[in-house]
């Protein structure tokens, strides 16, 4: 909660509550068992969807909601394409991004592509701690990206 209150604070989208709730629920859940609740992310996507509504009416900002869909969807886009291609990407990654763009979209696409970056490193850092440790990382037990998609939600969303 407080992750999802702090980002309220700094953007003033009310958006920023569910997106951030879900992805400290989500985050934690990958972390300890590399799943997620898609019911739990489900039940806040229109949440967060009506949120942005409401955000971009509040504020007269409709183009700034067109950026939003059309970077958000070109990002997914592009992520759907590497789980398509390489065994590098889970769906549960593609779902997890897509439902972590529409705040850092509304934010600036460099929120977006600040967010990806640090999500990639924190995840690549949680690997090599992984290895370390000598625990085993396999195609069923890969690397956890809520973590790191969560951390690269915070720094988007306070940087962005």
């Amino acid at each position: 909660m407080p992750i999802a209150l702090v980002a309220l604070w700094r953007t003033g989208m009310t958006a920023a509550v569910p997106a951030g709730l879900g992805l400290t629920t989500a985050a934690r859940s990958d972390l300890a068992t590399h799943r997620f609740s898609l019911r739990e992310l489900r039940a806040l996507a229109p949440i967060v969807a009506l949120c942005m509504v409401l955000d971009a009416a509040r504020s007269s900002e409709w183009r700034r909601l067109g950026v939003t869909l059309a970077v958000g969807g070109l990002t997914v886009l592009a992520v759907l394409l590497l789980w398509l291609t390489t065994r590098v990407v889970a769906f549960g990654d593609v779902v997890l991004v897509a439902f972590a763009l529409p705040v850092t979209a509304s934010v600036s696409p460099r929120a977006v592509g600040t967010m990806l970056v640090v999500a990639i490193i924190a995840a690549g850092g949680t690997g090599v701690v992984r290895r370390v440790h000598r625990t085993t990382i396999s195609a069923t037990n890969g690397v956890a990206l809520g973590p790191g998609l969560l951390a690269g939600w915070v720094v988007g969303v306070m940087v962005g």
